[in-house]
């Protein structure tokens, strides 16, 4: 799903399914994208729930620091 978006600027997000739930982990840049990241995975019918660990980084001064 994340290949197939038009956005495709989802950084280094790794996704674990079991039993029903979907894991998102890795960074993205913004909130916008983490958000995004879950919604494109939301009408995926074997999921029934999305646990977002996503961390939002932001670049200040060249390097990336966690913000989220």
């Amino acid at each position: 799903k994340f290949r197939q978006s038009p956005h495709w600027d989802f950084g280094n997000v790794s996704c674990h399914f079991f039993e029903g739930v979907l894991t998102l982990r890795g960074q993205v840049r913004s909130y916008y994208v983490k958000q995004m990241a879950q919604e494109l995975i939301r009408p995926m019918p074997a999921v029934e729930q999305i646990d977002n660990r996503l961390q939002v980084v932001s670049s200040a001064a060249g390097s990336w620091g966690i913000v989220d």
